[in-house]
C-alpha cells in the first residue's frame, strides 16, 4: 500500500522578476511618460518649419540598430509628415546624408532635453 507524501514546504521567498529592478542584462529602456507627452506638445522642430500646423509626435532618436530601443529623453518633436519625411530622406531632407541627419537628431534631442530640464516649475518656460 502506497502512502502519501507530505507536501513540501515553501523555504525560500519567491524571486521578483529583473524586469522591475533594470538590473538585468536585458533591461528594459528607461521610460518617462511625462517627457514624452510634453514633448508632442512642442511645435514641430523640421528645419524651416516654423509653424507647420499638424500635431507633433515624439521621434526617438538614439541607440540605433541590432534590436536597440532609444530611450525617451532622446525623442524629439516632429510632425507625422516631417517624420516620414526624415525616415525616408525626402522633403526638408531630401540631400542629407545619414550622417547629417544623425548629427542633426542628436542635436535636436539635447536641445529638446534641455529645454525640459530648464522649465519652470508647472510647465511654464
Amino acid at each position: 500500500m502506497m502512502t502519501a507524501f507530505p507536501k513540501p514546504t515553501r523555504t525560500h521567498k519567491p524571486r521578483k522578476p529583473l524586469r522591475s529592478t533594470g538590473t538585468s542584462k536585458y533591461a528594459r529602456r528607461p521610460r518617462d511618460l511625462d517627457y514624452l507627452a510634453w514633448v508632442r506638445t512642442l511645435p514641430c522642430c523640421a528645419p524651416g518649419m516654423f509653424a507647420c500646423g499638424w500635431r507633433a509626435e515624439a521621434h526617438h532618436a538614439g541607440a540605433r540598430g541590432l534590436g536597440q530601443k532609444a530611450g525617451d529623453h532622446t525623442a524629439i518633436p516632429l510632425c507625422r509628415i516631417d517624420h516620414d519625411h526624415l525616415h525616408n530622406a525626402t522633403g526638408t531632407f531630401a540631400g542629407w546624408t545619414k550622417a547629417q541627419r544623425r548629427a542633426w537628431q542628436d542635436k535636436q534631442a539635447a536641445l529638446t532635453l534641455d529645454r525640459y530640464l530648464r522649465r519652470a516649475p508647472g510647465g511654464v518656460f
